[in-house]
């Protein structure tokens, strides 16, 4: 009678997962290990670019919330009539002149103009997806927008508020004047838009990425995304040519381990 074959070995079953060791820890020994996670926490890199030539600011100088309200509801009847005395009418003017300048971020308590920096955070975000790289790299999404950040450029011993704005100056160079036209419920219709501006600003900010995922976010897709960004423009006005500007460098300086 023959022998049934031998059936083979059964595998090795896999060794059980050892726990890590959690040891409770004083100040100096949580300073020290945070102190060493920092320095391979983050893949930074720095990048500066130039303007080619007008950035406009994008923030409205004065909003009334109300009458925005009532605008887009087509309750425009509800608005407050002007005055009929002309000194009033005049003052009336030149307030809705200034509600219409769009300018550039103010800090309270500091002077000149600012660049918030998640300003450019979004533009990344926005070309990542125009480029259709959020759809090829499962898990992108969540990564730029929980694991990458844009910071300015600062030393070690600024407030970290600071790295979250890019200084750009005292003071605009000037106010742009456009036209625009819309369609409202089947009406075109013509606005005044006014920007202020600057010319040609040359601006340095860093991007930070958790070395978690950096597997998520390669440097072939990373630099297609900054050369299409360049094209794409930064600021208020884009889609009149406003805002686009040149790649002047781009470095690692800090590589997690």
């Amino acid at each position: 009678m023959a022998r049934k074959p031998k059936a083979p070995d059964a595998p090795d079953a896999p060794s059980p997962k050892v726990p890590a060791i959690i040891q409770p820890k004083n100040r100096m020994q949580w300073g020290a290990l945070l102190a060493e996670v920092a320095e391979k926490k983050w893949r930074r890199i720095q990048v500066t670019i130039k303007v080619r030539d007008k950035l406009l600011g994008g923030k409205p100088k004065h909003l009334d919330a109300a009458k925005a309200m009532l605008a887009a509801r087509g309750l425009e009847d509800q608005i407050e009539a002007l005055p009929e005395e002309p000194g009033l009418r005049a003052a009336a003017a030149a307030q809705a002149s200034e509600e219409g300048i769009n300018e550039f971020h103010r800090r309270p308590g500091k002077s000149g103009i600012w660049l918030p920096l998640n300003n450019v955070k979004a533009g990344l975000k926005e070309n990542w997806s125009v480029l259709g790289y959020r759809r090829e790299y499962i898990g992108s999404r969540v990564s730029l927008a929980e694991a990458m950040f844009v910071y300015s450029i600062q030393p070690p011993d600024a407030p970290s508020i600071e790295r979250d704005y890019f200084y750009l100056g005292e003071k605009p160079d000037g106010i742009d004047t456009s036209v625009c036209h819309s369609d409202i419920q089947g009406v075109r219709m013509a606005s005044i838009k006014r920007n202020e501006y600057l010319i040609a600003p040359t601006i340095s900010f860093e991007i930070c990425i958790a070395s978690e995922i950096t597997q998520k976010l390669p440097d072939n897709a990373l630099a297609a995304v900054l050369l299409h960004y360049g094209e794409h423009g930064l600021g208020a006005s884009r889609s009149q040519g406003n805002g686009k500007f040149d790649l002047i460098s781009v470095e690692d300086v800090g590589v997690a381990a």
